[in-house]
């Protein structure tokens, strides 16, 4: 009986080609089992697709960015192993380790006999794959907690911290630092291409998109409720006599009892809050802006949009602010830059211009869970055409018009 072992070793040998005739009947058989089989086979026999895998291998090994992702996948594809039955094992082992394996044994022929290759080079699209459930926690005695990507969201309760489907993370809060007067805090933090669901304690649920953070103590003040935000987050406020507020960089949201949607992304120039239902009073914290614009309420289906200078509010289709938390991107006249914003934050790319492309606008609502080739083919619509790079930096993005 053929073990995964073996399958592996075989495998590495017919890429090798050195496989004898037996060897190669014996692989054939293999694949003839399982239509999974056939197919990864079909991937070692092509050159082309290969190539294109052990250029992403290289990326990944000789990037510190491309450490963390390998980390992640590692770690992804143990838990998935671990949580399969044990049948089932020796079915999944003998492909993933000898892609594994295959990729280190062809690295040098690919490094050393192929003109002009080079560790900044042209990356196939359909192979960077959409973000997912990745988070992390940090503890008030400063530990972090990588948590789980197969979970969706946490949830605060009875002094414990569990995933959304019951299973326990932590048995009981953090005690705070020694020293420390207020109550104990606790950050959420989402990477680039990273989403996470939380329910604190009194309720209220949040969504985090990518790149963001929500700092929020164990437990709530007798008076308020107070949490703070950076990135983009939508939020479910749980109703309670205790007002909620939540601060974002340039301003300090009042609620009591709403929905509504948060984007105060660092890097963006204006702070965007979107009231979905409810109401919701915006105070703002920028002395500059404080000393022309009072606090302003928000009715439901307005936005307000805060920069550095200046107050506006609007009304807007909210579902079009509200989509990514139900997993779609959705563009309705927005530029270039606008879109691809999001699309960097989601896939984890950084987006250079070829030339200006002020004149084009995208619209649409396009699903967030498929790659980012398949994304690019339904923009290339507006006329643009794209190129991935795989740099030292991280892979590159770059956008142009034909």
């Amino acid at each position: 009986m053929r073990t995964g072992k073996d399958i592996e070793q075989l495998l590495v040998r017919r890429l090798q080609g050195i496989a004898t005739d037996t060897e190669n009947q014996q692989i054939e058989q293999w694949a003839d089992e399982d239509v999974q089989h056939r197919a990864t086979l079909a991937r070692l026999d092509s050159e082309e697709t290969l190539r294109e895998d052990l250029r992403t291998l290289l990326f990944l090994v000789d990037t510190e960015v491309g450490v963390v992702r390998l980390k992640r996948m590692n770690e992804h594809i143990r838990r998935s192993i671990a949580r399969r039955p044990k049948r089932r094992l020796n079915k999944w082992l003998p492909y993933v380790a000898a892609m594994v394996i295959a990729a280190a044994t062809l690295a040098w022929w690919f490094l050393e006999k192929q003109p002009g290759h080079t560790r900044s080079d042209i990356v196939r699209a359909e192979n960077i794959q959409p973000g997912g459930n990745r988070a992390t926690l940090t503890l008030t005695d400063g530990r972090t907690i990588t948590l789980d990507e197969t979970q969706h969201g946490i949830i605060f309760r009875d002094q414990n911290i569990s995933y959304t489907d019951g299973s326990r993370l932590l048995d009981q809060y953090e005690a705070a630092p020694t020293g420390h007067t207020g109550p104990p805090y606790v950050i959420l933090t989402t990477p680039r291409g990273g989403t996470y669901q939380i329910v604190l304690q009194d309720g209220t649920q949040i969504w985090l998109n990518a790149s963001s953070s929500l700092r929020y103590p164990t437990a709530f003040d007798r008076n308020e409720r107070v949490v703070e935000i950076t990135g983009e987050g939508y939020f479910v406020v749980a109703e309670d006599s205790r007002p909620f507020k939540v601060i974002s960089g340039r301003q300090t949201i009042n609620v009591l009892g709403t929905e509504f949607n948060i984007s105060a992304y660092p890097d963006e120039p204006e702070t965007k809050t979107t009231l979905v239902k409810g109401k919701v009073q915006i105070g703002l914290d920028n002395s500059r802006i404080n000393h022309a614009h009072a606090p302003f309420t928000l009715r439901p289906g307005q936005q307000g949009i805060v920069d550095t200078s200046s107050v506006r509010v609007e009304w807007v289709d909210v579902s079009q602010h509200t989509a990514w938390k139900d997993g779609f991107f959705y563009f309705d006249g927005d530029s270039p830059q606008e879109a691809f914003a999001q699309l960097a934050r989601w896939y984890d790319i950084e987006v250079v211009y070829r030339n200006d492309l002020h004149t084009i606008e995208f619209y649409g609502k396009i699903e967030r869970n498929m790659s980012l080739g398949a994304f690019l083919s339904i923009l290339e619509e507006a006329g643009l055409d794209f190129e991935v790079i795989a740099k030292k930096s991280g892979l590159q993005l770059v956008v142009g018009t034909e």
